[in-house]
């Protein structure tokens, strides 16, 4: 089972609907010891859903994960935006 280490949040103003906050996480998988990342999106109203993405085993590295999360917050990622994030952030590694 994954653990998930909180690393920070943004909020954003959403034009006519209400505001929403992003949470960041480090996903982690001590088995297969990888690091993933998950985003969670929460409006202020209650009676909203949240919406959620996740990439599973992106690196076995602590320390890049934890630049990915930061990278991710820094740009003000949202869920709907981080497949092509993540991709952008692999490739700047590369």
């Amino acid at each position: 089972m994954d653990k998930l280490r909180f690393v920070g949040s943004n909020t954003f103003a959403a034009g006519k609907q209400k505001e929403f906050i992003v949470y960041y996480y480090i996903q982690i998988n001590e088995a297969a010891e990888t690091y993933g990342i998950r985003l969670e999106k929460k409006y202020q109203d209650p009676q909203k859903e949240f919406e959620y993405a996740e990439e599973k085993g992106v690196t076995k590295s602590p320390v890049l994960a934890e630049e990915l999360a930061h990278f991710l917050i820094d740009y003000e990622v949202t869920p709907i935006s981080l497949p092509e994030s993540l991709d952008a952030f692999l490739n700047e590694k590369e």
